[in-house]
């Protein structure tokens, strides 16, 4: 039922989008996102990024950025709902290295927008 509601709305924002500004990265964090993301890639040109940062990927994606092999992380994550947020960030190997002060130095410089967002979230937000 919700998607019904949902698709006619997100499908006019993004046609909107496309011509407004159409690189801009549209950021979804309204459910049922599987089905509205579905919606867009279906019916429109405009590609969707999904806000449902799942802990796994957004260690991947500091430990690659850090070129730190997952076997030497220690970590402890906490969710709610779709936000997640790193307790600890370590590496075991090194003496127990936090990573933390690292990851906001790497905030202060330049960064792809596709990770701008979780950067962003880390220094504004004290994510981590």
């Amino acid at each position: 039922m919700r998607a019904i509601r949902t698709i006619p709305v997100i499908l006019q924002l993004v046609k909107e989008m496309e011509v407004l500004c159409p690189d801009a990265l549209l950021l979804n964090y309204v459910n049922p996102m599987a089905m509205l993301c579905w919606a867009i890639h279906d019916h429109l040109k405009y590609r969707p990024s999904v806000y449902a940062i799942v802990f796994s990927t957004q260690l991947h994606n500091f430990r690659s950025d850090l070129e730190i092999p997952e076997s030497d992380l220690d970590y402890v994550a906490a969710r709610i709902n779709h936000m997640s947020f790193f307790l600890k960030l370590e590496v075991a190997e090194q003496g127990n290295i936090d990573l933390y002060p690292q990851l906001r130095e790497r905030a202060k410089g330049q960064i792809p927008l596709r990770k701008s967002f979780k950067y962003c979230r880390l220094v504004r937000c004290s994510a981590i």
